[in-house]
């Protein structure tokens, strides 16, 4: 089976677990740095969410990434003027699986802290993020990937 096919398929999962048919808030967008791919967040309320991106390149190394995080949000830590939109501080725990085909896979936890602006009268969020990571497969690693993206809200929140 093609990565492709595999992102495609996880990322249908993981949507039918936070989709907004589900009840939930869902926003899909893009992520850049590490990982660069697709980016989606589901919010179980104002402030939790899981939040998950894949990417893949079917280049010399076909490699395909996939993480998936559970995140709590705390508005309080910095404050936005009313009518400005919300900036978050989020935290949490997840986990990330990276395959190339001509390596062992290499899977580990990660502990995500980071920002996520959300604008005011718009249906976008803007977040970076810092991710201490540590890998336990194949071998024990410790590294501290960043990123930066944006969403798209595709339910009201």
């Amino acid at each position: 089976m093609s990565t492709p096919r595999i992102a495609a398929g996880l990322i249908g999962i993981a949507v039918s677990f936070i989709s907004p048919a589900q009840g939930g808030n869902f926003d899909a967008g893009i992520i850049v740095g590490d990982p660069t791919g697709l980016s989606i967040k589901g919010w179980l309320n104002n402030a939790q969410a899981y939040a998950a991106a894949a990417s893949w390149s079917s280049g010399k190394n076909d490699e395909f990434y996939i993480h998936a995080d559970y995140l709590h949000h705390d508005y309080t830590l910095i404050k936005v003027t009313q009518g400005r939109g919300s900036l978050p501080v989020y935290y949490g725990i997840g986990a990330r699986i990276l395959n190339q085909d001509n390596k062992d896979t290499e899977a580990g936890i990660r502990i995500p802290v980071g920002l996520d602006y959300k604008v005011d009268k718009m249906p976008l969020s803007l977040f970076v993020e810092i991710v201490p990571r540590l890998d336990v497969t194949p071998d024990t690693e410790f590294e501290l990937d960043a990123a930066a993206g944006v969403r798209y809200r595709l339910s009201k929140q």
